[in-house]
């Protein structure tokens, strides 16, 4: 099971920015990033719309390094659309060998920032007891969030 840390400042040793945005948000959207407009341009291109579990992702260099920059549509913002973006951005991220991923929670509030490490934990828990064969690649180990009220779930 990946482990869940809210933060006050945003840390440097990431592979993966996820930003959450909400439906038809993504005009709305500035984006903190050297190649935002990359990033932009692959969203429309995917016709990304925002909706809950969309997602969005690109590999783009950020202060001389590689990082996998997602989008995760949340859809209205309601409980269920939340939980059920926390559970993508974990199915997405397996696949793509990142082991750290800072969510920018930023534009939500603390409820919404915990609802969606709450479904990506749900997501991440598995039954390897009995698994006789190693998964290949870098393991999800951890999200790590900032924002939502500076940290503060409510």
């Amino acid at each position: 099971m990946i482990s869940v840390a809210f933060l006050t400042d945003r840390p440097a040793d990431y592979d993966a920015l996820v930003i959450p945005v909400a439906r038809d948000g993504l005009g709305k959207l500035d984006l903190p990033l050297e190649q935002a407009d990359l990033v932009m341009q692959s969203a429309e291109r995917l016709d990304f719309s925002g909706g809950a579990g969309a997602l969005s992702g690109t590999w783009v260099s950020e202060g001389g390094r590689l990082v996998y920059v997602l989008l995760l549509g949340i859809g209205a913002g309601d409980e269920a659309s939340l939980m059920k973006a926390g559970g993508k951005l974990v199915t997405r991220l397996k696949g793509q060998n990142v082991a750290r991923a800072l969510l920018d929670a930023t534009t939500l509030d603390g409820n919404a920032a915990a609802l969606i490490a709450q479904g990506a934990r749900l997501r991440s828990w598995k039954i390897a007891r009995y698994k006789t064969r190693e998964e290949k690649g870098v393991a999800f180990e951890a999200l790590d969030i900032v924002g939502g009220d500076d940290g503060q779930v409510g």
